[in-house]
């Protein structure tokens, strides 16, 4: 997974529109901005005091479980919805009163909602006709919106007659045509099979930068949110647990909540027996680690590794010299995973045990055997309880 987040960060530098700092560097106020939106249902409370900046043309994703609050975030962002306090500023204008359709969004629902009485044109062609554009100047908008989307020569087109990435595509052409100042989309590759989804992926990705448009993404596939995005924020229970570029939140977490959602991962339960400046000592049930963090002697905490951290010891990534944690586990079980292998190994309660290693060294490894494996004390993490 971490390859994933390089290789498509490397794609983003070439596509990305100059001068942005999609890392969210930009000194001046934020395009987009969530003040302490909370947001009540009944006794209920779905959206609990929510703050998020979005700068122009970043590509934000809102992840998270169901029933986390992420699609009430982008509706109250839309108008959508009401929300019961806070304020939403867009290019600098307060906006919290201002009704859906006077905001200048476009929105793509998980659905599409096209209209299958009229043709792919006739659809694009729909918010254009609301907003009392030039009806001589909509056919040609209409046809430039279905050429950015390849789908020339599709205006004529009835909606049943498309696939489900041809009609993702038209969705995506009519909220682009009013020129919006914002996109949201709401789970739009739901209804897709994975092949497709991931080639909407990147073709909606580099659509959208191509015209610099600034996006928020809901959805709960952590895969997703990591290919596309500028910056991801991780929701849980109504609340932002963390808000960074991709590669932060896989590798340095900010919450365990987000260690665990994101990505595959190894998680112990620890006792912080030791601490030496940063450098703490930690008593597992399979051992004693080390790793750096900021906790008195006694506390009850959670050691977390990334699988593809973690080696067999004394192989060639076992460099001499490292500074590494060590221990002598029990394999129970290797999962198949095309290029690469999980290797299982015997947990107590609610800890969990997985290494990464390349399938090419399979044949190193037998289930139900005792494996010695080894990692980096620097990837090691440490959450509180």
């Amino acid at each position: 997974m971490l390859d994933t987040v390089a290789k498509l960060q490397g794609v983003s530098s070439i596509m990305q529109p100059q001068p942005i700092d999609r890392a969210g560097g930009q000194t001046s106020e934020a395009f987009l901005k969530l003040e302490g939106i909370t947001r009540r249902i009944e006794q209920q409370t779905i959206l609990d005091d929510v703050s998020l900046s979005v700068e122009e043309g970043q590509f934000i994703s809102l992840l998270g479980p169901s029933g986390c609050g992420k699609t009430t975030l982008l509706r109250v962002a839309s108008g959508l919805a009401p929300c019961d306090s806070g304020t939403v500023r867009l290019a600098g204008m307060d906006i919290t009163g201002v009704p859906a359709h006077k905001r200048n969004m476009g929105v793509v629902f998980q659905n599409y909602a096209l209209f299958p009485h009229l043709s792919v044109a006739e659809n694009v062609a729909f918010g254009l006709k609301a907003q009392r554009r030039d009806r001589a100047a909509i056919p040609s908008i209409v046809a430039e919106c279905l050429a950015m989307v390849q789908l020339a020569g599709f205006g004529d087109r009835r909606i049943s007659s498309l696939s489900g990435g041809q009609q993702q595509r038209v969705a995506v052409a009519r909220a682009l045509a009013v020129r919006p100042k914002l996109v949201l989309l709401d789970e739009p590759f739901s209804a897709l099979d994975r092949q497709l989804r991931e080639v909407m992926q990147i073709e909606l990705r580099r659509l959208l930068r191509s015209v610099n448009m600034t996006v928020i993404f809901v959805t709960h596939d952590q895969d997703e949110a990591l290919v596309m995005s500028d910056r991801i924020a991780v929701m849980n229970r109504g609340r932002i647990e963390d808000y960074s570029d991709p590669a932060s939140i896989y590798s340095r977490p900010k919450s365990l909540f987000a260690f665990d959602f994101v990505g595959l991962s190894t998680r112990m339960a620890a006792r912080v027996v030791a601490a030496d400046g940063d450098m703490l000592t930690l008593d597992t049930k399979y051992g004693s680690v080390r790793a750096k963090g900021r906790f008195y002697p006694g506390t009850s905490v959670i050691v977390g590794v990334r699988p593809e951290s973690i080696g067999p010891a004394g192989d060639k990534s076992d460099a001499a010299g490292e500074d590494r944690n060590r221990l002598k586990l029990w394999l129970t079980d290797i999962v198949f995973q095309g290029s690469k292998r999980h290797l299982h190994f015997a947990a107590q309660e609610s800890d969990r045990l997985v290494a990464e290693v390349n399938s090419a060294a399979i044949n190193m490894f037998e289930p139900d055997s005792e494996l010695s494996v080894s990692w980096r004390v620097q990837d090691t993490l440490v959450f509180p309880t």
